[in-house]
C-alpha cells in the first residue's frame, strides 16, 4: 500500500511541476461589431505565414541579423534572382527581406547606408571564389590564422597558409552597402515598371515610382513648400525708400485744408 501511494504522489501535479500558461493580455472593448463589418478573406489574403513566431523572434533579439561589412552582404544576395523564379516571386523589397531573413526595416538601412568601409577580402586565387572578409584587421588576422581547411589529399591548412601557397589571395576594398545594394534597385524597379505598363490604370506603380518604387518606409504623396516671407524694405537703402514714399499717391488729394 506504501508504495502505491507514493506512486499516487507522484502522478498528483504540484504547483512546483506546472509550467505557467503565458498571459495574453487583452482589453476589454466588445469588438462583436466590429467582427461582423470587417474585412473578409479572399483568393488574394496571405494565408498563416507565422507572424506571431516572427514577432517574438524580433522581440528576443533573434531576427536581426547584421553584417559586418558590404563583401558579407554581398556574398549573401547571391541567388536572389534565382530565388524569386523558383518561388514564383515578383522582384521586391519584401521579396528580399525574405531572402535575407531579416525585416523590412533593417533591409532599408543597409539602402540608404553610404559610409565608405575599407573591408580585407580572402579569395579563391583560380576561381574568385569569396572565402572570407573582415573590416578589423586584429580580427581578420585571429580569423585566417585559426581556422583550417582540408585539400584534396585530406591535409589540414590554415587559411593564412593558403594565403602564403597562393590558393588563396588578400584583396582590399573600399565599398558602401548603399553600392552593393544599387543593382537590387535596379532589379525591383524594372519589375514595378513593367508590371505598370501591363496595367489599365497604372496609378499604384506610379505612385511606387514617386516613393523609390517601395524604399520609403512608408508611402506618402504630398509637396513641401517653404514659406518665406519678403520684406522689400529690408533689402532697400534709404535714397529708395525716399523715392518710394515720393511716389506714393497724395491721399490728401482734394480735401480742403482750411477745413
Amino acid at each position: 500500500m506504501g508504495k502505491s501511494k507514493a506512486i499516487d504522489i507522484e502522478k498528483e501535479p504540484t504547483e512546483e511541476t506546472i509550467t505557467p500558461k503565458p498571459v495574453r493580455r487583452i482589453g476589454t472593448m466588445n469588438t462583436e461589431k466590429y467582427l461582423a463589418e470587417a474585412p473578409r478573406r479572399t483568393a488574394t489574403t496571405p494565408d498563416i505565414i507565422g507572424v506571431d513566431c516572427m514577432v517574438m523572434q524580433i522581440a528576443k533579439g533573434m531576427g536581426r541579423k547584421i553584417y559586418n561589412n558590404p563583401i558579407e552582404l554581398a556574398e549573401s544576395l547571391q541567388g536572389f534572382e534565382d530565388f524569386c523564379k523558383q518561388k514564383n516571386l515578383s522582384p521586391s523589397f519584401v521579396g528580399l527581406a525574405i531572402y535575407l531573413n531579416i525585416s523590412k526595416s533593417s533591409l532599408l538601412k543597409y539602402f540608404k547606408d553610404e559610409t565608405e568601409y575599407t573591408v580585407m577580402v580572402v579569395r579563391n586565387t583560380i576561381t574568385g571564389e569569396y572565402v572570407y572578409s573582415h573590416i578589423d584587421k586584429d580580427v581578420f588576422n585571429k580569423y585566417i590564422n585559426s581556422v583550417y581547411e582540408k585539400d584534396k589529399d585530406g591535409n589540414n591548412y590554415s587559411i593564412k597558409e593558403y594565403i602564403d601557397n597562393g590558393v588563396y589571395y588578400i584583396e582590399y576594398k573600399t565599398i558602401t552597402f548603399a553600392d552593393v545594394l544599387a543593382p537590387i534597385r535596379s532589379l525591383i524597379e524594372l519589375s514595378i515598371t513593367n508590371k505598370g505598363f501591363e496595367m489599365k490604370n497604372p496609378a499604384f506603380a506610379i505612385f511606387l515610382a514617386k516613393n523609390k518604387f517601395g524604399e520609403t518606409t512608408h508611402y506618402t504623396d504630398e509637396q513641401t513648400v517653404a514659406l518665406e516671407t519678403h520684406d522689400q524694405f529690408e533689402r532697400m537703402d534709404d535714397a529708395a525708400i525716399k523715392n518710394l514714399v515720393q511716389s506714393l499717391p497724395d491721399d490728401e488729394s482734394g480735401i480742403d485744408d482750411d477745413k
